[in-house]
């Protein structure tokens, strides 16, 4: 695929199509997913506002790809038993046929250091997910939207929407059983609602934008169900949906069953003056399993925890889930927020800036859970991290968003989560939501993209298939490096200070050739919505980024002889690839 002359070569991670799920939140833990629906039906928590054969992928958006081998010798302490190593996508990088040339400095402020040769982890295309919902019916057969999720490569896209997945009914039936406390008056997907769209339009929706999907069960009709043995009805009706996949060809791989079922925000928590327990998830996920291998052996199905042992509205959550789950689970299942506060506004740049912590820290969180709770290791029960996002309120969509998602997928790859999916492709309206393209903002067309989608995009073409080691000397520069297969070094810089820097490159184990190539993506301020990429943004009257981004070409340095030295603006995301000799 051919970006600013920039042809990068893709080893696509799945033979099959997958699917998975979405629920959206954790360091609040609590489901942002719903919270910017005008539809009054469509939130329960008003705190935090909480299938089609013609889903296949376009092969295209794939062209020369090949299955990687896991037996790659790469420092993620794989022991073979992780079922997310496969994801790992072989790139190559060529030189551009164009690029804008640059003088390098030649004294610096800061450094970074990259060993080449010290291998931390794969990087696995499935860290790039989104989040689709089915509340965005615009979304469906839209060109613009279209052309900038395939533009950053989108690999998969989890529906049907956070809390909407526990009052989802695929069939957009709901007279298979007899139903307590009103359920059905409370669903907000089909059949009660014509607005949304179908279980079909959102497969449809994930083959338009070329992303293979995730789908995520209805946990909670378990506990709604007023018949005997309700928890196997409610696992057979999921193994239904597992078998309707497999027949309409959508050969689904991922699947979660239910969304943050620990809130008290979330459908099924409480039935009937009853709190749901972690033991009762637990022992029903069990079920839910059996019934949907039987359905289709062939797919991995998650269990939903939560990263701190505390376990948010219920003690001991995840504990009890691993201890449940450990022989049926394929994968466990974490959603993170961040910060959080009563106003979300007043939550700090700093707050945000600092919160990336957090990823390893709950990465860390679980392993312990899982090692003290089961007999499994963390390859053996991988974490996918399905739901992120910042929970800052307008500063969603303002240039702090881009330093801190591109900070962000960078501690996910260092930190060893197999899946992972920012919340989400389009959410609902205004400054302060969530999605990575605009609706409904004053000054931005809609689909205009936010400044989270140029990490995704840039990282896409800039980012290897094996992340490095790297530091840097400067507590308000941070780095992330890799390794592409034909020995290109990619590097991705963040400069939180409020001054441009000279940052040298020291890479060592590295045989550097002459030339590097640079794309800038900075913001005047942290609060500013001006995005720019190499110095051009949107046109006048206009906010966020340039329109023809594609056509940017990137900066060219020749580092032929003395140190390898970028220049970097204030408020800065910087993407490097370095020729090697060879």
């Amino acid at each position: 695929m051919m970006k600013s002359g920039l042809i990068i070569i893709f080893t696509m991670f799945f033979g099959l199509q997958l699917l998975g799920c979405t629920s959206d939140d954790a360091g609040s833990s609590k489901d942002d997913s719903d919270s910017n629906i005008i539809d009054s039906e469509s939130s329960t928590d008003s705190d935090s506002t909480k299938s089609g054969s013609d889903s296949v992928v376009d092969s295209d958006s794939f062209a020369d790809s090949d299955s990687v081998d896991d037996s790659d010798s790469v420092a993620d302490s794989d022991t073979g038993k992780n079922i997310f190593s496969k994801n790992r996508v072989e790139k190559s990088f060529t030189d551009p046929s164009n690029s804008d040339v640059v003088i390098t400095p030649v004294t610096f402020d800061a450094t970074v250091s990259v060993d080449a040769g010290d291998s931390v982890n794969r990087v696995l295309s499935t860290v790039f997910g989104n989040n689709g919902v089915a509340w965005r019916k615009n979304t469906l057969n839209n060109t613009t939207l279209q052309r900038h999720v395939k533009n950053m490569n989108m690999p998969v896209m989890r529906l049907p929407g956070g809390n909407w997945s526990n009052q989802w009914l695929w069939d957009g039936d709901g007279t298979h059983w007899a139903l307590k406390d009103n359920y059905l008056d409370d669903i907000q997907g089909l059949p009660t609602k014509t607005w949304p769209m179908t279980t079909d339009e959102m497969f449809l929706l994930s083959g338009q934008l070329g992303a293979v999907p995730q789908v995520c069960v209805n946990y909670s009709l378990a506990r709604y169900i007023d018949e005997a043995d309700p928890v196997l009805k409610a696992a057979q009706y999921a193994a239904d949906w597992v078998a309707d996949l497999k027949v309409k060809g959508i050969n689904a791989e991922y699947f979660e069953v239910g969304n943050e079922n620990y809130g008290s925000w979330q459908a099924g928590y409480e039935v009937g003056g009853v709190q749901i327990t972690a033991k009762e998830y637990g022992e029903d996920f069990v079920k839910f399993a059996d019934a949907m291998k039987s359905a289709n052996p062939d797919i991995k199905v998650g269990a939903v925890i939560y990263p701190e042992e505390d376990g948010s509205n219920v003690a001991n959550w995840t504990q009890d889930v691993v201890n449940a789950v450990q022989d049926s689970a394929d994968y466990l299942i974490a959603h993170e927020y961040f910060t959080w506060a009563t106003d979300l506004n007043s939550i700090t740049f700093a707050q945000i800036l600092g919160a990336k912590t957090k990823i390893a820290e709950d990465m860390e969180n679980i392993k312990k859970m899982v090692e003290e709770n089961s007999d499994k290791t963390i390859d053996e029960l991988p974490v996918a991290m399905t739901e992120f996002n910042m929970r800052a309120g307008e500063k969603n969509t303002m240039g702090v968003a881009a330093l801190f998602i591109s900070e962000a997928l960078g501690e996910f790859i260092k930190a060893g989560y197999g899946l992972v999916n920012i919340w989400d492709i389009e959410n609902g309206a205004g400054f302060e939501d969530h999605g990575m393209f605009a609706n409904g903002e004053t000054g931005a067309d809609d689909e205009t993209p936010h400044p989270s989608f140029f990490a995704y995009y840039f990282y896409n073409m800039m980012f290897g298939d094996t992340m490095v080691s790297s530091s840097s000397d400067d507590n308000t520069v941070f780095s992330y490096a890799s390794t592409f297969k034909n020995g290109y070094v990619g590097i991705v810089t963040v400069n939180e200070e409020d001054k441009g820097k000279n940052i040298k490159l020291d890479v060592s184990n590295f045989n550097r050739g002459t030339v590097l190539y640079r794309y800038e993506v900075s913001f005047d301020s942290l609060d500013s919505r001006n995005i720019y990429v190499n110095g051009q943004t949107a046109p006048s009257g206009k906010i966020y980024g340039p329109d023809n981004y594609e056509d940017i070409p990137p900066y060219e340095q020749d580092i032929t002889t003395g140190d390898v030295i970028i220049p970097v603006k204030k408020y800065s995301v910087n993407f490097t690839v370095i020729k090697p000799s060879n």
